[in-house]
């Protein structure tokens, strides 16, 4: 309801700007991180400029601007703006550099460490949306984002967190294990990785014995006692899934009760990547490759911006009309254009999406916690 209720707030914030961008007489003061001046000397008939909403500077200073010759000239440019941690702020400074830039297509990363990030990117959805615009993420890994029926038109170049229950299956599977036990949070995004996880056992030699949700009440040392004492239960092999609050918590309990020993321990990759000195020896999970960093990324979503719109290059002008979406035509719709689209051999490997806007292809790390240090020992690529 509170996500209905700022969606709603939202869209008829953006309705207001929207209408106040047609008066002459009405100043938008929201501030950019850089002046945005067009020279029309430089526009050609062909022109695809990408506004950018970036976390900082040197995110701006990355994203190139290429042009490439393919019979006629496509000329691709960029113009960026900082994210700011009020959406409603963002809105207005995304209004604002989109009506003086004409931009086609956005480019999006998030701000660290900000609790949001869900909320911001949720504002230039529906912006995107209202337009046709599809949106590139470069970083937002949460679930819920495939979900088309709210998120209509972002395609991710980063993986969901979903997908880590493949990796986690593949695991398992290579070290012949067959019974596992599975301990999620009863929030919708560890649902839906348990869900998955289910989906890929089903049929399989690997067996859930149990499937264990928890809450915001439950006595985490209790559970972790119950399940490792449980007569009932063959498995050895437990894989967690928990919130960012909860890992410290969880991880003493299995210590403090000496569960570290004859036990095999699979955590979810944003425990994994926790500063928390709670990681202790043993532990299992994958996390993204680091040839996933936001400079390889800005360069690849370049990349696929420059391979769709190469296929539109001998459309007439006015399909180029700078008061027209240049991907938006009767036959094609802007996000179709870009799903069907792939990338061979991209800095960050093969890109190609599903039907939601999800990347197909991924690269993991597999680590193993050793002397207190994650320890790379495997890697595993998704969809191969």
């Amino acid at each position: 309801m509170t996500l209905l209720w700022y969606a709603y707030n939202v869209f008829m914030y953006f309705s207001i700007v929207r209408l106040q961008t047609t008066n002459e007489d009405i100043n938008i003061t929201t501030k950019l991180s850089n002046n945005l001046q067009i020279d029309n000397s430089l526009i050609k008939s062909s022109q695809v400029i990408i506004l950018g909403a970036l976390a900082n500077n040197e995110q701006i200073q990355m994203l190139p601007n290429i042009s490439i010759n393919s019979n006629k000239d496509l000329y691709i440019s960029s113009q960026c703006f900082i994210l700011n941690s009020n959406p409603l702020l963002t809105i207005a400074a995304l209004c604002e550099a989109g009506n003086k830039s004409n931009a086609k297509i956005i480019i999006t990363s998030h701000i660290i460490d900000d609790d949001n990030n869900d909320l911001t990117l949720a504002a230039i959805a529906y912006v995107a949306d209202f337009y046709h615009i599809p949106v590139i993420t470069i970083a937002s890994r949460e679930n819920l984002l495939s979900d088309k029926a709210l998120y209509d038109f972002i395609l991710r170049l980063v993986p969901p967190y979903l997908y880590e229950a493949d990796a986690w299956f593949n695991i398992i599977h290579k070290l012949k294990y067959t019974n596992v036990v599975l301990i999620y949070n009863q929030e919708e995004e560890s649902r839906m990785v348990a869900s998955r996880f289910q989906m890929l056992t089903h049929n399989s030699q690997i067996q859930i014995e149990q499937m264990e949700e928890y809450t915001s009440d439950t006595n985490l040392t209790s559970l972790i006692f119950n399940l490792t004492t449980e007569d009932r239960l063959l498995a050895r092999v437990f894989i967690i899934h928990t919130r960012f609050k909860d890992i410290a918590e969880m991880l003493s309990a299995i210590v403090r009760l000496e569960k570290t020993e004859n036990f095999v321990w699979i955590i979810n990759e944003r425990a994994l990547t926790t500063n928390s000195s709670a990681l202790f020896d043993g532990l299992l999970g994958v996390r993204l490759h680091d040839s996933f960093s936001d400079e390889n990324l800005l360069i690849d979503a370049t990349q696929l911006i420059t391979n769709t719109f190469v296929k539109f290059l001998d459309y007439p002008s006015s399909f180029w009309s700078e008061n027209t979406s240049v991907i938006d035509c009767s036959s094609v719709e802007p996000w179709q254009a870009f799903i069907k689209t792939k990338v061979k051999d991209g800095i960050t490997g093969d890109i190609e999406f599903n039907e939601y806007g999800d990347r197909i292809e991924s690269l993991y790390e597999i680590i193993n916690i050793q002397y207190g240090q994650p320890e790379v020992v495997g890697t595993y690529r998704s969809n191969t």
